[in-house]
C-alpha cells in the first residue's frame, strides 16, 4: 500500500461527522491543534486531517486496513512490530494493519484524548474506556475494522504482525520541529566554541568568544520566530461561531484573579463544548457522537444541599470534566449562568447529594479540574502561563541565560587586546541577554501586576462575601 498524500482542503471543521478524535487540550502555542487537527471517515477512507487543514486518507476493508491492534502493555520493551512500549502514566497506542498484518497507521492513544493533559502522567485502571473516550472505538467500528487489545508480550498478534513502515497520527508538535532542531544546533556550536576558548589547544582565534556571543543570541531569535509562527497559525485556525460562552462568575470577595475572571471560559459550539481554563488552555468536547457530553450533574453537599460542582459526563457516566460551584456559580449572577449553560448545551441535567463519607471529586480528571478550573496560585499560574522554552534538543531559559552572560564576559574582556571583536562580541552578547531578559521580565510584570491579582470585587479583604447559591 502506497503512502497517501497530504491534501489541502483548507480550515474548518464544519464537515466533519463524527464520531471523530480531537486532539488533546492545549493552549498557546498549540491552539490551531486543538482547533483544526481531527481524525474521522468519510465513506470508506479514514481521514487524518493535520493542524494546518491538510488531509491524509486511508482506504479501509478490502485492500485497505483491515484490523487493529490496542497495544496497551506498559514497561518494558515489546518484541515484534511493536516496536516502541508506551510509558508509565501513558495509554498506548493504536496499530491499524492491513489483511496481511503489515503496518499502515500508527495512532498514540494520549494525544487524541481531550482530558489526557489534566491526568498529569496518572494512569486510569485498564476497564477505563479509553477507546471509546477518544471516539476511536466507534470511529473503527462504524468502518467495520475490528480491534484486539494486546497486554502481554507473548500475544499471538504481536508475534503475528508483518512488516511495514506505519506513518503516525499525532496531531502536532507544541513547537516546530525546526525550532527544536535550530536550538540543539545551536548549543552544540556554542558549546564547542566555548570549550576551546576556555581551554585552547594550540592558538585558537580569540574571536571564538564571538561566537559564542552570536551562538546566544541565536537562541532568543529562534524564540521570538516560533512565537511568531504560532501566533499566526492560530489567526488562520477556523473557530466555529460560539452559540452561547459562560464566564466564571466567583463568589465575591474570593481572591479570585483576572487571568481567571478574562480568560476562562466555557464555549458552546455548534459540534463542540469548549472548556477553556485560566491559562487559555482549550478542552475540546463532543456535543454528539458516541464519545459526547451526554450529561450535565450538579453534585450537592450532603448536609445542607450546597452545591459542589458540576461534572460533565459521558454516555456511561465517564467524567469528561468539572466545574467547581464556588469560583463558577457562586456570585450574584451565578444562577443565571447556571441557567445559560444547561439551556445552551441542551443536556440533561440531575442533582446528585454526595453521600457523607464520599470524597467529591472521586475521578482523576474531577480531581485535576477543582485545582485548574479556578484561579491559581499566582506563582504557578506565572510559571506555567510562560512561553515554552524547553523542548527536546534544546534549553530552558537558565542555560540560555547563562550562555548569553559567560558570551557577555568573555567577549568584554577581549575588549583591551582585541578592540573590534571584543566591541561586537560585547554588543552580540548584550542583546542575547536582553532578549532573554525582556520577554521574562515584561510576562513576569504583566503577570504581577493585573493578570494574578483580584479582580473587581474580589479582593480577599472584601467583607461582603455570600453564601453559595443553589
Amino acid at each position: 500500500m502506497t503512502d497517501p498524500q497530504l491534501v489541502p482542503v483548507g480550515n474548518g471543521t464544519a464537515g466533519i461527522a463524527e464520531p471523530a478524535l480531537r486532539p488533546s487540550a492545549r493552549r498557546h502555542p498549540g491552539l490551531d491543534i486543538v482547533r483544526n487537527a481531527r481524525i474521522h471517515r468519510d465513506g470508506r477512507e479514514l481521514v487524518v486531517r493535520t493542524r494546518d487543514g491538510r488531509e491524509r486518507r486511508y482506504a479501509t476493508g478490502p485492500g485497505g486496513i483491515e484490523r487493529a491492534v490496542h497495544v496497551d502493555a506498559v514497561g518494558p520493551w515489546i518484541d515484534g512490530s511493536m516496536t516502541v512500549p508506551p510509558r508509565p502514566g501513558t495509554w498506548g497506542f493504536v496499530e491499524l494493519q492491513d489483511g496481511d498484518g503489515r503496518r499502515v497507521l500508527r495512532i498514540d492513544v494520549e494525544p487524541w484524548l481531550p482530558e489526557s493533559p489534566v491526568l498529569s502522567g496518572v494512569r486510569p485502571d485498564r476497564d477505563f474506556r479509553i477507546l471509546e473516550l477518544t471516539g476511536l472505538a466507534p470511529l473503527l467500528k462504524d468502518a467495520g475494522i475490528p480491534v484486539r487489545t494486546v497486554r502481554d508480550r507473548e500475544d499471538e498478534l504481536v508475534a503475528r504482525s508483518g512488516a511495514g513502515n506505519a506513518t503516525y497520527a499525532n496531531p502536532g508538535r507544541l513547537l516546530p520541529r525546526w525550532n527544536t532542531l535550530g536550538r540543539g544546533a545551536v548549543m552544540a556550536v556554542w558549546f564547542l566554541a566555548f570549550a576551546v576558548a576556555i581551554f585552547p589547544v594550540g592558538n585558537p582565534p580569540r574571536e571564538l568568544w564571538v561566537v559564542t556571543a552570536a551562538a546566544a543570541l541565536v537562541m532568543p531569535v529562534l524564540n521570538l520566530a516560533a512565537r511568531l509562527q504560532a501566533r499566526l497559525r492560530e489567526r488562520r485556525a477556523d473557530v466555529p461561531p460560539v452559540e452561547s460562552r459562560i464566564a466564571p462568575d466567583p463568589l465575591p470577595g474570593s481572591g479570585a484573579s483576572v487571568r481567571f475572571c478574562a480568560t476562562a471560559a466555557v464555549r458552546v459550539q455548534e459540534r463542540d463544548i469548549v472548556l477553556v481554563d485560566s491559562l487559555g488552555r482549550e478542552r475540546w468536547l463532543a456535543r454528539s457522537g458516541p464519545h459526547r457530553v451526554a450529561a450535565l450533574v450538579r453534585v450537592l453537599e450532603s448536609a445542607n444541599g450546597t452545591p459542589l460542582g458540576v461534572e460533565f459526563q459521558g454516555p456511561g457516566g465517564e467524567i469528561r470534566a468539572v466545574l467547581p460551584w464556588e469560583p463558577w456559580f457562586g456570585g450574584p449572577e451565578g444562577e443565571a449562568r447556571w441557567t445559560q449553560l444547561r439551556s445552551s448545551t441542551g443536556r440533561g441535567v440531575n442533582d446528585r447529594v454526595q453521600g457523607k463519607k464520599e470524597r467529591w471529586p472521586a475521578s482523576p480528571v474531577g480531581q485535576a479540574d477543582v485545582g485548574l478550573m479556578t484561579t491559581l496560585p499566582a506563582a504557578t499560574a506565572r510559571q506555567a502561563s510562560r512561553f515554552p522554552a524547553t523542548v527536546l534538543g534544546g534549553g530552558g531559559t537558565w542555560p540560555v541565560l547563562g550562555m548569553a552572560l559567560l558570551s557577555l564576559l568573555g567577549c568584554a574582556r577581549m575588549i583591551g587586546g582585541h578592540p573590534s571583536a571584543g566591541a561586537a562580541g560585547t554588543a552580540l552578547g548584550s542583546l542575547a541577554l536582553c532578549g532573554t531578559l525582556v520577554p521574562l521580565a515584561a510576562h513576569s510584570l504583566r503577570s504581577r501586576l493585573r493578570l494574578d491579582r483580584p479582580a473587581q470585587g474580589q479582593a480577599p479583604d472584601n467583607t461582603s462575601r455570600q453564601e453559595p447559591r443553589s
